[in-house]
């Protein structure tokens, strides 16, 4: 590697700036103002909303040169691996220092670090991390380390004998970026990880592409069913987050909470948190929660006539729309009027003997919720056009 190498300051007392380094002269053509960048070292809270509080913080790298932040993204690409994973420690260096300044605070949460899916290849990896935390005095189970895939890799014994002796430690691990890049079941089914984080651009894209709500609620059931836990970030506003409750998704990151922030700023933070209370009923024009609402009410009634038809409460299914979801669709009367039909026939099959239902009488059902959803989507769309017009 030509030019100078990083220089990770983790020999010294952890400060605001683990360290700073220069980009190699051949690849640092489009940044020739951004001669010696530092490593600064931001924290996003991740919270859970039934605990209704934070329970860890995920340690983000970011870049600062002449007083100006940079984004990873314009400075991670253009490095090789070996600066990388001296980046990553680095900022698990300075991580931990900062946890351990937190726990004297009484606070208590995991801190989540990023790590790249190569460096689990290396077989002193796992002896490294407990090296940092041991000076640092922070038990492993305060440390979650979030797997990244910026490569196909395929996954081999040394990675998994690197994860299972610091899972033996009590540390968990994350799977990032699930349903992007490499995420793919393979991995989920192969990997011994703790947790799927879904890559920030479903939720980001919802008001676009509302039927991304349906791969949250399959992986929200997948990772219920697998015993693991599901992060979603990138939530950035009360409507979606909302959505996501309806969903039983309870684990949230995002601006609707915090953006990055230093660690001085993360036990105001803590103290100052205030979770948007729940919105049962939908508000007008409601067509994101109105989406999530109907999904979550197709899974419940399919699986219940599917398995259980004797558990169906056939004195409560109405023809008529809910109080849940009433206010949003009688804004629409087309809308309305598939809501009416769709009820309509669910309270007809409900009315049916447990021997009467069959794979037909489920398939109008569902073909009745896939028109209905359709018929939302479009009322999405136009509202999301009529936003930016006025924009």
């Amino acid at each position: 590697m030509s030019g100078e190498k990083i220089v990770p300051i983790l020999s010294q007392p952890a400060q605001s700036s683990p360290g700073s380094f220069s980009m190699p002269q051949e690849r640092n053509n489009h940044y020739q103002p951004v001669a010696r960048p530092n490593i600064l070292v931001l924290y996003q809270p991740i919270i859970d909303l039934k605990k209704g509080k934070v329970v860890r913080v995920e340690a983000l790298v970011r870049f600062e040169a002449d007083d100006q932040l940079i984004s990873p993204d314009k400075v991670l690409p253009y490095l090789q691996p070996e600066e990388i994973i001296q980046i990553n420690f680095a900022v698990l260096k300075q991580a931990a220092h900062d946890l351990s300044l937190w726990q004297k605070q009484g606070l208590n949460f995991k801190v989540s670090v990023n790590v790249e899916i190569f460096q689990l290849e290396n077989p002193e990896f796992a002896q490294s991390v407990l090296r940092i935390l041991d000076r640092e005095n922070i038990a492993p189970q305060h440390i979650a380390l979030e797997i990244l895939e910026g490569s196909n890799l395929e996954i081999s014994g040394q990675m998994i004998d690197q994860i299972n002796m610091l899972r033996q430690k009590n540390m968990t691990f994350s799977l990032d970026d699930v349903g992007s890049a490499y995420s793919g079941l393979a991995r989920i089914k192969n990997l011994p990880i703790d947790t799927l984080k879904l890559d920030g651009i479903f939720v980001r894209d919802l008001y676009r592409k509302p039927q991304d709500l349906n791969f949250i609620q399959a992986l929200s059931a997948l990772s219920r069913s697998l015993g693991k836990s599901l992060i979603v970030e990138g939530v950035e506003d009360a409507t979606i987050l909302n959505a996501l409750r309806r969903l039983d998704v309870t684990l949230i990151q995002g601006y609707v909470f915090s953006r990055p922030i230093t660690a001085q700023e993360i036990p105001q933070f803590i103290c100052n948190l205030q979770i948007p209370s729940y919105q049962n009923i939908l508000k007008p024009n409601d067509w994101i929660g109105a989406y999530a609402e109907i999904l979550h009410e197709r899974e419940r009634l399919t699986a219940m006539i599917r398995h259980a038809p004797d558990m169906l409460d056939r004195q409560n299914i109405k023809k008529l729309p809910n109080k849940i979801i009433e206010p949003c669709v009688l804004m629409s009367p087309k809308t309305y009027h598939l809501y009416c039909q769709q009820m309509a026939l669910i309270s007809q099959a409900a009315a049916y003997p447990d021997n009467l239902f069959n794979d037909d009488t489920i398939e109008r059902i569902e073909q009745g919720y896939r028109i209905l959803l359709m018929e939302i989507e479009k009322q999405i769309y136009e509202a999301n056009h009529d936003q930016l017009r006025i924009k």
